[in-house]
């Protein structure tokens, strides 16, 4: 990510007196004539793992996490890297520091970066799909939390009309057994949430309802009808019933996009705790520029509330109370990775095709296997 590493330095220098902090940066994607070029990103990527697994390597990483090929960073899957003893330990850290308000952090997202080893992996950000409806047009009838099935199914319009933007890999919850290197699910349970799907023949956009993604500075940006209109949740902006896309167990699946986490073989463990603790306070995830070039929402609970304004910037009242409801019903987490983008593709048209959803659970297999 872009990132004015100079600001950085002056505001964790504010906090640790004498540290020096250097910058590395994975070289980007380059899109050249309408098509992407990963070649420089993938020769960086290679060379730094190979370091990493040479006993080199930076101190701290933080690392995007994504599906998309184009993007993705570091560690593809960050549990796995975890499970390899890449990362160094952080309990003791974590338990003597006073900078931390851990039980502020979200609890669910944090415990995803724990194995038996105890916190390696530091979420940073996360996300999960939601439909705004604007309170002074729409009322909700039906009762929240309900399962995948009870919305694609309702008869009321509000419900069913986020289920045509279902991402297949957070409807499982969790769609990977780590411990095992293989799927945490059937290829028969998928093929037959594929069937229930295209029997969906509802109109899709009628009542406007605003699909969306969380991301930084407490703003929703819209990637559903209208795309490219911007929506506000402050005070000055509408009040909305926020409607997730629930799982087949009938809560949120929210996703991990970025993570922090040190080196197992850093020389300076103390320091790179310091960057790792600074990235952990709500005045960073208020305050600085790291944060708004991230994808999701910050993991402190009370970022983007009135009381604790992102770059200036707050949910009203009604709404950050209402984001909170909805944040409450997250019952699975995990770290998006190359898996959900494969799950995503078991739907390659009108109709659910057994070729097809075999393919891709075949692919799942192969990707966790040498994960």
């Amino acid at each position: 990510m872009n990132y004015d590493e100079s600001a950085f330095r002056t505001r964790i220098g504010g906090r640790y007196k004498g540290f020096n902090i250097a910058f590395e940066t994975a070289a980007q994607t380059k899109f050249i004539d309408g098509r992407t070029d990963t070649t420089e990103r993938d020769i960086y990527l290679t060379h730094l793992r190979t370091e990493i697994m040479a006993g080199k390597g930076p101190d701290v990483f933080v690392s995007l996490c994504t599906g998309e090929e184009n993007y993705r960073g570091l560690f593809p899957f960050p549990v796995q890297a975890m499970n390899n003893r890449l990362f160094l330990p952080l309990d003791d850290y974590i338990q003597a520091s006073d900078r931390i308000e851990w039980d502020k952090l979200f609890p669910l997202v944090m415990e995803k970066g724990r194995n038996e080893e105890g916190q390696q992996l530091v979420p940073l950000t996360y996300a999960f799909p939601l439909f705004l409806y604007d309170k002074e047009q729409f009322s909700l009838q039906a009762q929240r939390p309900m399962t995948w099935d009870e919305m694609r199914t309702s008869s009321e319009e509000m419900v069913y009309e986020p289920v045509k933007y279902t991402n297949w890999a957070d409807l499982f919850g969790e769609p990977c057994d780590y411990d095992k290197d293989a799927p945490a699910i059937t290829e028969e349970e998928l093929f037959a949430c594929c069937q229930d799907y295209v029997t969906i023949d509802s109109p899709v956009g009628e009542t406007k309802g605003v699909r969306i993604q969380m991301v930084g500075g407490g703003l929703l940006a819209m990637n559903g009808p209208d795309e490219g209109n911007n929506v506000t949740l402050e005070e000055h902006g509408g009040q909305y019933t926020m409607l997730p896309i629930y799982n087949l167990s009938g809560g949120v699946t929210a996703n991990i996009t970025t993570f922090a986490a040190i080196n197992r073989n850093t020389e300076h463990p103390e320091e790179a705790f310091m960057v790792v603790e600074y990235l952990l306070s709500r005045d960073a995830q208020q305050h600085d520029d790291i944060f708004k070039r991230m994808y999701g929402m910050p993991v402190h609970m009370e970022v983007c509330s009135m009381d604790a304004p992102m770059d200036g910037r707050h949910m009203s009242e009604e709404n950050f109370r209402e984001f909170s409801a909805i944040r409450d019903q997250v019952n699975a987490v995990k770290f998006a990775t190359p898996v959900d983008e494969v799950v995503n593709c078991a739907i390659m048209g009108p109709e659910a095709s057994q070729e097809q959803v075999h393919k891709q659970y075949v692919t799942m297999q192969m990707m966790l296997a040498e994960s």
